[in-house]
């Protein structure tokens, strides 16, 4: 049977499952009673206007605004959508969580989070944590992982030649020519590209970004204004039940930094916050998920927990320090259900 054709009988068992409750019940039988101390940690980005993915993270961190609602909508239906911070002290604590607990965080402070995420979390009176960068909020910076993004995307070249690009040859995947020719090989270019950038020296990134303009023809941006939210926007949900977390000053890979530079982006973030909302932040998100046990300390120093990009589901024995996440992009509503009932499998491994 042709990769296609599987694909295609994968997606309808799934949402056979769904539709008929099964993959509940499946995910009910095989924990037994673990869900008392079992906590999932959904992960967005972007929330999206329309029916296809953000202008600067298209596809692969995104969620379309419709897709949102129907999917919040099913977690207050069928979980205990909870508070990140007393998640994670119960857990700490051993004590006993709502059944089956969830938590929803959302990184890097976009806009479009405000826009069409905060109204739906208010209306239904859920809670959320939102981890900010702050040196980015209310800013028209463009993030190198944008301007990768939407270069690759935007392209008219039907491949990239990455030879010559020394800052990408350290990692095998990014080394290879990219055929671009449809979007499902884009997608698979721009996720070995930021792969291999994220773990870059930050002096690497313009040389390369703009080695890679003139390479698909495509322009850098000066700017992008309305692409972050402003501390009006934040204080505004601090005010109505949303958790803002710090994420770092300028959203580096910390793993890279040295323990000065490690403080100065950790502790600088929480500073920053506690003066523009009038409260510090008590959780922190590594920038990609990566930290180095500097960073961790630091972190343990100054915040009550933190998130990682480890996937899967959190249990007594979570690190606090290191808690585990499921990243969401573009899964329709039976995709979040089988990921929920069966956050260790190999679907919730495969999200970006």
């Amino acid at each position: 049977m042709q990769p296609l054709a599987i694909q295609t009988v994968k997606r309808a068992l799934k949402w056979s499952l769904w539709r008929s409750g099964l993959v509940r019940a499946l995910a009910r039988a095989g924990r037994g009673g673990s869900e008392a101390q079992r906590l999932i940690i959904l992960n967005y980005h972007h929330v999206s206007a329309g029916p296809g993915g953000p202008a600067d993270t298209p596809f692969e961190t995104g969620v379309a605004a419709r897709e949102f609602q129907q999917q919040v909508r099913y977690l207050a239906a069928h979980h205990s959508v909870v508070d990140l911070a007393e998640a994670a002290r119960r857990l700490a604590a051993g004590e006993a969580l709502p059944r089956p607990a969830v938590c929803l965080t959302f990184d890097d402070g976009y806009a479009d989070v405000y826009q069409h995420a905060y109204p739906v979390l208010r209306r239904l009176g859920l809670p959320a944590t939102v981890f900010v960068s702050t040196a980015y909020v209310g800013s028209d910076h463009v993030p190198w992982w944008a301007h990768l993004s939407r270069m690759v995307m935007k392209t008219d070249r039907e491949e990239l030649d990455t030879a010559g690009l020394e800052a990408l040859q350290a990692d095998a995947a990014a080394r290879q020519p990219f055929a671009l020719g449809t979007r499902s090989q884009r997608l698979k270019a721009l996720a070995a590209l930021n792969e291999a950038m994220k773990h870059m020296p930050e002096a690497g990134h313009d040389p390369v970004l703009q080695a890679l303009s003139r390479r698909l023809g495509v322009p850098l941006l000066e700017g992008q204004p309305g692409v972050w939210m402003g501390w009006e926007h934040l204080a505004e949900m601090a005010r109505h039940g949303i958790t803002i977390g710090a994420h770092t000053v300028r959203h580096p890979n910390v793993a890279l930094l040295g323990p000065d530079e490690q403080r100065a982006e950790i502790v600088g973030s929480k500073q920053r916050i506690a003066e523009a909302i009038g409260e510090p932040p008590r959780l922190f998100a590594y920038p990609f998920g990566l930290f180095d046990a500097s960073a961790r300390g630091i972190v343990a120093e100054h915040f009550a927990a933190a998130c990682s990009s480890e996937r899967g589901a959190n249990g007594a024995d979570a690190d606090p320090y290191a808690l585990r996440r499921i990243s969401l992009g573009w899964q329709r509503l039976w995709d979040l259900a089988f990921l929920l009932a069966f956050p260790d499998g190999p679907a919730a491994r495969r999200v970006a």
